[in-house]
Protein backbone atom coordinates (compact mmCIF):
# COMPACT_ATOMS: atom_id res chain seq x y z
CA UNK A 1 0.00 0.00 0.00
CA UNK A 2 1.18 3.19 -1.27
CA UNK A 3 0.04 7.06 -0.07
CA UNK A 4 2.61 9.73 -1.45
CA UNK A 5 5.65 9.16 0.03
CA UNK A 6 4.34 6.42 3.01
CA UNK A 7 4.67 2.70 1.40
CA UNK A 8 3.50 -0.52 4.23
CA UNK A 9 3.56 -3.77 3.36
CA UNK A 10 3.07 -7.44 4.54
CA UNK A 11 5.22 -10.15 3.67
CA UNK A 12 4.41 -13.88 4.44
CA UNK A 13 6.13 -17.17 3.48
CA UNK A 14 5.18 -20.54 5.34
CA UNK A 15 6.44 -24.12 4.77
CA UNK A 16 4.68 -27.44 4.64
CA UNK A 17 6.56 -29.86 5.77
CA UNK A 18 7.34 -33.75 5.89
CA UNK A 19 8.28 -35.43 9.26
CA UNK A 20 10.56 -37.35 9.74
CA UNK A 21 9.55 -40.63 11.26
CA UNK A 22 10.04 -40.91 15.39
CA UNK A 23 11.66 -44.42 15.35
CA UNK A 24 15.30 -43.35 15.38
CA UNK A 25 17.70 -45.64 16.70
CA UNK A 26 18.88 -44.59 20.01
CA UNK A 27 20.56 -47.34 21.76
CA UNK A 28 22.94 -44.88 23.86
CA UNK A 29 23.19 -41.46 24.67
CA UNK A 30 25.56 -40.29 21.91
CA UNK A 31 22.61 -41.36 19.68
CA UNK A 32 20.17 -39.87 21.82
CA UNK A 33 21.56 -36.32 21.46
CA UNK A 34 21.80 -36.64 17.52
CA UNK A 35 18.11 -37.46 17.58
CA UNK A 36 16.67 -34.02 17.54
CA UNK A 37 18.22 -33.11 14.43
CA UNK A 38 15.78 -35.21 13.03
CA UNK A 39 13.06 -32.68 14.39
CA UNK A 40 11.19 -31.10 11.83
CA UNK A 41 7.68 -29.28 12.06
CA UNK A 42 4.85 -29.72 9.69
CA UNK A 43 4.17 -26.16 9.63
CA UNK A 44 6.93 -23.62 9.32
CA UNK A 45 6.98 -19.80 9.42
CA UNK A 46 9.78 -18.61 6.82
CA UNK A 47 9.30 -15.37 7.18
CA UNK A 48 6.67 -13.11 8.28
CA UNK A 49 6.91 -9.24 8.66
CA UNK A 50 5.46 -5.93 7.80
CA UNK A 51 7.08 -3.11 6.59
CA UNK A 52 6.64 0.63 6.85
CA UNK A 53 8.56 2.47 4.58
CA UNK A 54 9.28 6.42 3.55
CA UNK A 55 11.40 7.70 0.57
CA UNK A 56 14.71 5.66 0.88
CA UNK A 57 14.06 4.15 4.60
CA UNK A 58 11.88 1.32 5.42
CA UNK A 59 11.42 -0.52 9.30
CA UNK A 60 10.62 -4.14 8.90
CA UNK A 61 9.12 -5.94 12.31
CA UNK A 62 8.95 -9.39 12.54
CA UNK A 63 10.66 -12.72 10.69
CA UNK A 64 12.75 -11.84 7.83
CA UNK A 65 15.79 -12.64 6.04
CA UNK A 66 19.03 -11.98 7.84
CA UNK A 67 20.64 -8.92 5.92
CA UNK A 68 23.89 -10.89 6.88
CA UNK A 69 25.70 -11.39 3.55
CA UNK A 70 24.13 -12.36 0.28
CA UNK A 71 24.18 -16.01 -0.93
CA UNK A 72 23.41 -15.60 -4.98
CA UNK A 73 23.07 -19.44 -5.61
CA UNK A 74 19.44 -20.98 -5.24
CA UNK A 75 18.48 -23.04 -2.79
CA UNK A 76 15.77 -26.54 -2.99
CA UNK A 77 14.21 -27.79 -0.41
CA UNK A 78 12.48 -26.04 2.84
CA UNK A 79 15.68 -27.60 4.91
CA UNK A 80 18.47 -25.86 2.93
CA UNK A 81 20.66 -28.55 3.14
CA UNK A 82 22.37 -28.27 -0.56
CA UNK A 83 23.59 -24.08 1.00
CA UNK A 84 27.24 -23.45 1.59
CA UNK A 85 28.97 -25.01 5.12
CA UNK A 86 29.05 -21.21 6.47
CA UNK A 87 25.15 -21.02 5.83
CA UNK A 88 24.21 -23.87 6.96
CA UNK A 89 26.54 -24.02 10.25
CA UNK A 90 27.37 -20.55 10.95
CA UNK A 91 25.00 -17.90 8.97
CA UNK A 92 21.10 -18.23 10.13
CA UNK A 93 19.09 -17.52 6.88
CA UNK A 94 16.02 -15.75 9.40
CA UNK A 95 16.14 -13.51 12.33
CA UNK A 96 13.42 -12.39 13.88
CA UNK A 97 13.33 -8.55 15.50
CA UNK A 98 13.47 -5.16 13.71
CA UNK A 99 15.32 -4.09 10.80
CA UNK A 100 15.82 -0.76 9.48
CA UNK A 101 17.29 -0.46 5.81
CA UNK A 102 18.35 2.54 4.34
CA UNK A 103 19.01 2.25 0.20
CA UNK A 104 20.01 5.44 -1.26
CA UNK A 105 21.03 4.69 -4.64
CA UNK A 106 22.99 2.15 -4.91
CA UNK A 107 24.06 1.45 -1.73
CA UNK A 108 22.42 -0.36 0.70
CA UNK A 109 22.36 -0.24 4.16
CA UNK A 110 20.66 -2.75 7.13
CA UNK A 111 20.73 -2.82 10.88
CA UNK A 112 18.69 -5.17 13.09
CA UNK A 113 18.45 -5.97 16.77
CA UNK A 114 17.22 -9.89 16.73
CA UNK A 115 16.02 -11.93 19.74
CA UNK A 116 16.60 -16.07 19.31
CA UNK A 117 18.09 -18.84 17.87
CA UNK A 118 17.27 -20.54 14.54
CA UNK A 119 13.25 -19.93 14.23
CA UNK A 120 13.09 -19.89 17.64
CA UNK A 121 12.70 -16.80 21.23
CA UNK A 122 15.72 -16.94 23.43
CA UNK A 123 14.73 -14.41 25.93
CA UNK A 124 17.95 -14.03 27.57
CA UNK A 125 20.05 -12.98 24.32
CA UNK A 126 19.89 -10.61 21.94
CA UNK A 127 22.40 -9.74 18.53
CA UNK A 128 22.80 -6.80 16.17
CA UNK A 129 23.20 -7.75 12.79
CA UNK A 130 24.54 -5.39 10.12
CA UNK A 131 25.38 -4.67 6.45
CA UNK A 132 27.17 -2.24 4.24
CA UNK A 133 27.23 -2.73 0.62
CA UNK A 134 26.50 -1.49 -2.70
CA UNK A 135 24.44 -3.23 -5.82
CA UNK A 136 24.45 -2.27 -9.30
CA UNK A 137 23.39 -4.36 -12.58
CA UNK A 138 26.76 -5.87 -12.44
CA UNK A 139 28.50 -5.67 -9.22
CA UNK A 140 27.24 -6.65 -5.45
CA UNK A 141 29.30 -6.22 -2.78
CA UNK A 142 29.28 -5.67 0.86
CA UNK A 143 30.55 -6.08 4.36
CA UNK A 144 28.55 -7.45 7.27
CA UNK A 145 28.95 -8.31 10.89
CA UNK A 146 26.46 -10.37 13.76
CA UNK A 147 27.48 -9.54 17.16
CA UNK A 148 25.33 -11.99 20.06
CA UNK A 149 26.22 -12.74 23.64
CA UNK A 150 25.31 -16.34 23.26
CA UNK A 151 22.21 -18.47 22.69
CA UNK A 152 20.63 -20.32 25.40
CA UNK A 153 20.79 -20.06 29.45
CA UNK A 154 23.59 -20.43 31.73
CA UNK A 155 25.68 -23.20 31.12
CA UNK A 156 23.81 -24.12 27.95
CA UNK A 157 24.82 -21.28 26.16
CA UNK A 158 26.69 -20.89 23.09
CA UNK A 159 28.70 -18.38 20.99
CA UNK A 160 27.24 -17.00 17.92
CA UNK A 161 29.08 -14.60 16.31
CA UNK A 162 30.22 -13.69 13.06
CA UNK A 163 32.06 -11.35 10.33
CA UNK A 164 32.17 -11.47 6.80
CA UNK A 165 32.41 -10.07 3.69
CA UNK A 166 30.80 -10.85 -0.08
CA UNK A 167 30.97 -10.34 -3.77
CA UNK A 168 29.26 -10.98 -6.40
CA UNK A 169 30.49 -9.96 -10.32
CA UNK A 170 26.78 -10.41 -13.24
CA UNK A 171 27.55 -9.91 -16.68
CA UNK A 172 24.76 -11.72 -19.09
CA UNK A 173 23.99 -14.92 -18.38
CA UNK A 174 27.16 -15.62 -16.02
CA UNK A 175 27.37 -14.89 -12.11
CA UNK A 176 30.68 -15.15 -10.31
CA UNK A 177 30.01 -13.98 -6.87
CA UNK A 178 31.69 -15.51 -2.90
CA UNK A 179 31.31 -14.88 0.68
CA UNK A 180 33.82 -15.18 3.54
CA UNK A 181 33.46 -15.21 7.04
CA UNK A 182 35.13 -15.24 10.64
CA UNK A 183 33.37 -17.32 13.34
CA UNK A 184 33.39 -17.52 16.44
CA UNK A 185 31.25 -20.53 18.31
CA UNK A 186 31.14 -23.27 21.20
CA UNK A 187 30.07 -23.60 24.40
CA UNK A 188 30.85 -20.42 26.69
CA UNK A 189 31.18 -22.57 29.75
CA UNK A 190 32.87 -26.09 30.81
CA UNK A 191 31.28 -28.92 32.29
CA UNK A 192 28.55 -29.41 30.10
CA UNK A 193 28.41 -33.13 28.34
CA UNK A 194 27.35 -32.86 24.99
CA UNK A 195 25.67 -36.10 24.90
CA UNK A 196 23.07 -34.34 27.21
CA UNK A 197 22.02 -32.12 24.27
CA UNK A 198 18.62 -32.04 23.62
CA UNK A 199 18.23 -28.93 21.35
CA UNK A 200 19.58 -30.65 17.80
CA UNK A 201 23.79 -31.99 18.20
CA UNK A 202 26.47 -30.53 15.61
CA UNK A 203 27.93 -33.14 13.51
CA UNK A 204 31.14 -31.64 12.88
CA UNK A 205 30.84 -30.66 17.22
CA UNK A 206 30.96 -26.86 17.24
CA UNK A 207 28.95 -27.34 20.69
CA UNK A 208 32.67 -27.93 22.26
CA UNK A 209 34.36 -25.71 24.95
CA UNK A 210 37.03 -24.32 24.60
CA UNK A 211 37.52 -22.58 27.97
CA UNK A 212 35.33 -20.22 30.39
CA UNK A 213 34.16 -17.88 28.17
CA UNK A 214 36.78 -18.33 24.96
CA UNK A 215 35.34 -19.36 22.12
CA UNK A 216 35.81 -21.80 19.14
CA UNK A 217 37.28 -19.79 16.45
CA UNK A 218 37.51 -20.74 12.43
CA UNK A 219 36.85 -18.83 9.10
CA UNK A 220 35.98 -20.00 6.28
CA UNK A 221 34.29 -19.64 2.38
CA UNK A 222 32.99 -20.31 -0.63
CA UNK A 223 32.16 -19.86 -4.31
CA UNK A 224 29.66 -20.14 -6.62
CA UNK A 225 29.63 -20.19 -10.81
CA UNK A 226 26.17 -19.35 -11.51
CA UNK A 227 24.56 -19.73 -15.66
CA UNK A 228 21.52 -18.87 -15.77
CA UNK A 229 21.25 -20.07 -19.66
CA UNK A 230 17.69 -21.04 -21.74
CA UNK A 231 15.60 -22.80 -20.65
CA UNK A 232 17.76 -23.61 -17.07
CA UNK A 233 19.90 -22.76 -14.16
CA UNK A 234 23.26 -24.33 -13.42
CA UNK A 235 25.23 -23.84 -10.00
CA UNK A 236 28.81 -25.01 -8.96
CA UNK A 237 30.01 -24.47 -6.10
CA UNK A 238 32.69 -25.02 -3.51
CA UNK A 239 33.92 -23.91 -0.21
CA UNK A 240 35.70 -24.63 2.73
CA UNK A 241 35.90 -23.66 6.89
CA UNK A 242 38.97 -24.20 8.55
CA UNK A 243 38.39 -24.25 12.52
CA UNK A 244 41.40 -23.21 14.81
CA UNK A 245 42.60 -26.90 16.21
CA UNK A 246 41.65 -27.67 20.09
CA UNK A 247 42.62 -31.25 20.26
CA UNK A 248 39.57 -32.95 18.50
CA UNK A 249 39.31 -34.77 15.67
CA UNK A 250 36.27 -34.85 14.60
CA UNK A 251 35.82 -30.56 15.30
CA UNK A 252 39.59 -30.21 13.82
CA UNK A 253 39.09 -31.46 10.62
CA UNK A 254 38.85 -28.29 7.36
CA UNK A 255 35.35 -29.40 5.99
CA UNK A 256 35.73 -29.33 1.94
CA UNK A 257 32.08 -29.23 0.41
CA UNK A 258 31.48 -29.53 -3.53
CA UNK A 259 27.98 -28.74 -4.68
CA UNK A 260 26.39 -28.98 -8.45
CA UNK A 261 22.47 -28.07 -8.88
CA UNK A 262 20.35 -27.79 -12.00
CA UNK A 263 16.89 -26.37 -12.11
CA UNK A 264 15.26 -26.31 -15.27
CA UNK A 265 11.52 -25.32 -15.93
CA UNK A 266 9.07 -27.80 -17.47
CA UNK A 267 6.33 -25.10 -18.19
CA UNK A 268 5.42 -21.53 -16.95
CA UNK A 269 4.63 -23.04 -13.37
CA UNK A 270 6.59 -25.95 -12.63
CA UNK A 271 10.54 -26.43 -12.32
CA UNK A 272 12.42 -29.57 -12.10
CA UNK A 273 15.54 -29.23 -10.07
CA UNK A 274 18.54 -31.53 -9.06
CA UNK A 275 21.50 -30.93 -6.67
CA UNK A 276 23.97 -33.02 -4.85
CA UNK A 277 26.78 -32.05 -2.48
CA UNK A 278 29.51 -33.76 -1.36
CA UNK A 279 32.11 -33.23 1.51
CA UNK A 280 35.29 -35.07 2.99
CA UNK A 281 35.48 -38.06 4.87
CA UNK A 282 35.77 -38.30 8.60
CA UNK A 283 36.90 -41.42 10.21
CA UNK A 284 35.57 -42.76 13.36
CA UNK A 285 32.93 -39.89 13.42
CA UNK A 286 30.63 -42.34 15.98
CA UNK A 287 30.75 -45.38 17.44
CA UNK A 288 33.75 -46.12 14.95
CA UNK A 289 32.08 -45.14 11.76
CA UNK A 290 33.30 -43.41 9.35
CA UNK A 291 31.26 -40.28 8.19
CA UNK A 292 30.44 -40.29 4.62
CA UNK A 293 29.33 -36.78 3.34
CA UNK A 294 27.37 -37.24 0.33
CA UNK A 295 23.69 -35.37 -0.41
CA UNK A 296 21.23 -35.70 -2.94
CA UNK A 297 18.25 -33.48 -3.57
CA UNK A 298 15.65 -33.67 -6.36
CA UNK A 299 11.83 -32.30 -6.58
CA UNK A 300 9.95 -30.24 -8.48
CA UNK A 301 8.02 -26.85 -7.34
CA UNK A 302 5.31 -24.66 -8.13
CA UNK A 303 5.43 -21.04 -9.46
CA UNK A 304 2.23 -18.90 -8.64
Amino acid sequence: YEQKHLMTAFTGELYFNQPFDQNVLTDYALRESFSHNFDVDSFEISQLFITLGCKNWSLDAGKFVTPFGRLEAPVFGNARKDAPFIRTEAILFRETGLQLRYEPNHWRLAAAITNGSKGLDTNSSKAIVARLGIETDNLVGGASVKWQDGIGSEGQKEFNNYAGIDLAFRRGRLTLSTEWIYNEYGLRRPGFNLDDIDWGRSIYNRQLNNGLNNPLTGWGWYSNVIWRGDPGTTVFQYGEFHPNPVGDPIHDETTHRITAKHIRPVNRRIDVYVSGSFENWIENAQDGRRREGFFLLTGFQFNF
